[in-house]
């Protein structure tokens, strides 16, 4: 058990000033649609952000594809694509937001 806890502590400060590892991680965490989309809702500002959190994950998928050995071939890499597209669907819902209030403001 002490171990499980080192591992954990190192992680986390190897993680510290890494936002997309640790946005990633809590993503794989979350079982539910709903509360996946509230957390990107609260983590991810705007367009530009979620665009490189989506190349993240696109990166993050093809090294597992490429470097696939067996014991990696599980659900992770098709709820990595699954996180990949709802950060896209939420990137445009972000550019959209971003197109009307420029044409709100233009009025």
């Amino acid at each position: 058990m002490l171990t499980v806890v080192k591992d954990r502590v190192v992680a986390e400060i190897r993680t510290r000033d890494k936002p997309h590892v640790r946005m990633l991680a809590a993503l794989l965490r979350i079982e539910d649609a709903a509360e996946l989309q509230a957390f990107l809702r609260g983590s991810v500002q705007n367009p530009e952000a979620a665009a490189k959190f989506e190349e993240f994950v696109l990166d993050g998928i093809q090294y597992m594809e490429q470097h696939r050995a067996d014991w990696l071939v599980d659900e992770r890499v098709e709820k990595m694509k699954d996180i990949a597209h709802e950060v896209a669907r939420f990137r445009d819902i972000l550019e959209e937001r971003r197109r009307a209030e420029r044409v709100s403001a233009q009025k």
